[in-house]
């Protein structure tokens, strides 16, 4: 992509540097801390992270973009560009798929019923009302 930028003044090497950046700044800032949130409550926590996975998936959805239309300078036929999608669709399927399977192994709970992420979201459901049930004592 680099090269393409430099060597071709493209519009969407823009996209994609304004995507590279939004991710860069706000992707680690969503697995960080709320600095002094815990003493603050839930809905303060909530407004600390909405904006960072705001700007985080606008700039993935921008770097996307400007992959997805990279595909139709590299391709020179109709076939190419159609094989080239289908490989891309396919490492984002495979790469989906691995990660539910690594975190289910690493994480049991995650198949075994409700297991409460986000505190202000009440469980629903027979399953959630056991584990409210079991909650309770």
């Amino acid at each position: 992509m680099v090269d393409h930028c430099t060597f071709n003044a493209d519009p969407t090497c823009g996209l994609f540097v304004a995507g590279f950046v939004m991710v860069s700044c706000s992707f680690p800032f969503i697995f960080v801390r709320c600095f002094g949130c815990p003493a603050a409550g839930t809905w303060p926590e909530f407004g600390y992270y909405v904006p960072f996975i705001a700007v985080s998936q606008v700039g993935w959805a921008c770097v996307q973009i400007s992959h997805l239309a990279l595909i139709g300078h590299l391709a020179s036929s109709q076939s190419e560009n159609t094989e080239l999608v289908s490989y891309r669709y396919d490492c984002h399927q495979s790469s989906n798929s691995s990660t539910e399977l690594f975190v289910g192994w690493v994480d049991p709970r995650v198949g075994s019923g409700w297991v409460q992420i986000f505190p202000l979201v009440e469980p629903a459901g027979p399953i959630a009302s056991q584990a409210s049930a079991s909650r309770r004592g």
